[in-house]
């Protein structure tokens, strides 16, 4: 199976800052206070996982604005796309992530670059984070 990618190898690849560097010591003492980091298993950063918790943070308060700023589905639907492919790999992930429609969707391209690393090697995260979007697309469809 190979060594496990650290976060830092997949910042490049999906050209998202957040896990681009570990924060050295600082972003180390983050990581140690908080509330809800990603599970151990997943690589990521302290930068990361709070982009992971703005995400989810707007999922739980107010669903619509995952769609900001053009409130289209679109995006979503292309993660999701992606997410239930046979095919999910890096390459698959940073070609969505460059995709203008999920461009657009800051918010939830943040995230799913940021969970990218857990995508890539679990999925039961992938289908998780599927099952989450397509129950709000359908939501705000209603």
């Amino acid at each position: 199976m190979g060594r496990r990618r650290a976060a830092t190898e997949y910042g490049e690849a999906f050209d998202e800052p957040a896990l681009a560097t570990t924060g050295g010591a600082t972003g180390e003492e983050r990581l140690q206070h908080l509330a809800f980091p990603l599970l151990a298993h997943i690589p990521h950063t302290a930068a990361s996982t709070l982009k992971v918790m703005d995400f989810v943070r707007a999922v739980v308060f107010d669903p619509e604005f995952v769609w900001s700023p053009q409130v289209s589905s679109a995006a979503v639907e292309e993660v999701v796309s992606v997410l239930r492919s046979d095919q999910l790999s890096v390459t698959s992930l940073a070609k969505l992530l460059h995709l203008p429609v999920v461009a657009e969707q800051r918010l939830l391209r943040g995230a799913v670059a940021c969970l990218g690393p857990g995508l890539e090697s679990n999925p039961a995260l992938r289908e998780l984070l599927a099952g989450v979007l397509d129950g709000l697309n359908k939501r705000a469809a209603a």
